[in-house]
């Protein structure tokens, strides 16, 4: 039988003991690593500088704060504002974990240089969380319609690039 994928919830730092789970996101372990290599050779294709292992990050498209903020979740807090982890946590979860929610990423693509990025953000910009909250800062409902139509659970191969500033 062939591994499935999978990822801890511990990265959406809910402080939740209960959430500290593994979720399936959605492939085999194999299925993951072409989805991945399919996006680089897409790019590759036709951008400069070429994808590979040592220049990029592999990092969540949608990031998980716009799905936190999605009404359609409807997260219920504790007292003490942790998230609850209930049915509509782990669906956002899930949703969160799917594999075709994951591309690879230039660490400094949004900012044009890692020249740039470096000499603004240091060794800072190469740590996927704090590129993600960079990116989340320009997520608004336009890209959460595109990514619903086109990304979620979608043979979608290209590199989605949020350039909005």
């Amino acid at each position: 039988m062939t591994k499935q994928k999978e990822m801890t919830a511990c990265e959406t730092k809910c402080n939740c003991k209960e959430c500290n789970k593994v979720f399936n996101m959605g492939c085999t372990e194999e299925q993951y690593d072409d989805f991945i290599k399919s996006k680089m050779d897409k790019w590759n294709e036709t951008n400069e500088p070429k994808m590979n292992c040592e220049n990029t990050i592999i990092t969540a498209i949608r990031p998980y704060e716009s799905f936190v903020k999605d009404k359609k979740y409807n997260i219920e807090y504790t007292e003490d504002e942790h998230i609850i982890f209930n049915d509509n946590c782990k669906k956002l979860l899930d949703d969160y974990y799917h594999y075709t929610n994951y591309q690879p990423y230039f660490y400094y693509l949004d900012f044009h240089s890692a020249e740039y990025a470096y000499r603004n953000w240091g060794d800072d910009y190469k740590n996927p969380e704090f590129f993600n909250k960079l990116d989340n800062n320009n997520w608004d409902d336009k890209d959460t319609e595109y990514w619903e139509t086109n990304i979620f659970k979608k043979p979608f191969t290209d590199i989605y690039v949020n350039l909005k500033k």
